[in-house]
């Protein structure tokens, strides 16, 4: 999968959306260092996403399936303090259009809204001298987007979803992080699931047991 990705950000905001509808929640260099108080930050971003990977079954299907999104994400933040603790809460939308292509483009394309993510941050721990830090972030995703029973790619989800991450940043050099994080992402039921799960007009109710996902990496 290839990404680009053109933004302007007054603040790097902790902790990013959850990504897509079934993967784990990214974290980008710095996300976990704590933000100064009494900030708001406006974003804008374009993201171009191609995906030529089909599975079935966790079997891919071989043949060109093409699968291209495109996307502008808004963001609107604040960073502000609870009691001692520093802590960041933003908003995040966006619209776009989602075209399946190559074997896949007999199948109609999404355009319209994506889902809507509101995310609350709080660093229980964070010590700019030490460059120490422990975050908390809980993540809640609302069925925004674009989504038809008749499609089998949609931009939104059509169900909630719910998130738990924490994050731990400390020196490991002079000049060198180490960055962990784990977040868990729980998922509602969607009732209305015909094209995108077997293909037909009959609507299955879709369920999917919670993502318990890990990142680890070094920052300079």
């Amino acid at each position: 999968m290839s990404y680009k990705n053109t933004s302007c950000p007054l603040i790097s905001l902790a902790l990013l959306l959850i990504s897509s509808h079934v993967l784990a929640i990214d974290l980008q260099p710095n996300d976990i260092v704590a933000p100064a108080p009494g900030r708001t930050a406006v974003s804008i971003s374009y993201v171009n996403a191609q995906n030529n990977s089909l599975y079935v079954n966790n079997v891919p299907t071989g043949g060109s399936p093409n699968l291209e999104s495109n996307l502008g994400v808004f963001r609107l933040g604040h960073t502000y303090m609870i009691g001692s603790l520093p802590a960041v809460s933003y908003v995040q939308t966006g619209a776009g259009t989602l075209s399946p292509d190559g074997s896949l483009s007999a199948f109609p394309a999404s355009q319209g809204m994506t889902d809507t993510t509101i995310a609350t941050a709080i660093w229980p721990y964070a010590n700019h001298t030490t460059r120490t830090y422990f975050g908390i972030a809980a993540y809640l995703s609302l069925p925004t987007g674009e989504y038809s029973n008749t499609k089998a790619f949609n931009l939104g989800s059509n169900r909630y979803s719910q998130a738990l991450q924490m994050g731990y940043q400390r020196p490991i050099t002079k000049s060198i992080d180490a960055a962990f994080a784990f977040d868990t992402v729980w998922y509602g039921a969607n009732s209305q699931c015909a094209a995108a799960c077997n293909l037909s007009t009959t609507n299955v109710q879709l369920t999917q047991k919670p993502l318990y996902s890990s990142q680890i990496g070094d920052l300079s």
